[in-house]
């Protein structure tokens, strides 16, 4: 098995199940949700979606939904052009595929791959919370 598909997939943000958008319905035709699971580190409002920053250390968490994948090589394919993500050029990728810790509720930590925001985020508000969802119901 190739190390991309060995691992589960963390989302937070447009791609969770209750945005209820086209690239959400592919991943969950092309993913089996696990539950819901945090990760420690920051989530911003960046635009009509979020970006999220991990680190390890902090209490602070970002909330989203676990997903194991039933065909990773054409979920990658899909979601790295989706998220702007160029395995070739990290470097100037809007977002980047990492391997991250992440925690379902019954305290089980995973390493899954995670979306994290690749630019700056100082211009951007933080979401207060950790939850992008609730954040966008709460401005509606």
């Amino acid at each position: 098995m190739h190390e991309a598909e060995a691992y589960p997939l963390f989302v937070y943000g447009t791609l969770m199940r209750q945005t209820d958008n086209i690239m959400s319905e592919f991943l969950s035709r092309k993913a089996t949700l696990v539950g819901p699971a945090s990760m420690p580190g920051h989530i911003y409002k960046i635009n009509f979606f979020p970006g999220a920053t991990y680190d390890r250390y902090i209490p602070d968490r970002v909330k989203g939904e676990l997903y194991t994948l039933s065909d990773p090589k054409i979920v990658w394919q899909v979601l790295d052009r989706y998220e702007g993500y160029d395995p070739q050029d990290e470097e100037h990728s809007l977002f980047v595929r990492s391997l991250c810790e992440v925690e379902t509720p019954n305290g089980i930590w995973h390493t899954s791959w995670v979306y994290l925001y690749n630019l700056p985020v100082e211009e951007y508000p933080r979401i207060q919370g950790g939850d992008f969802l609730e954040y966008e119901q709460n401005r509606a």
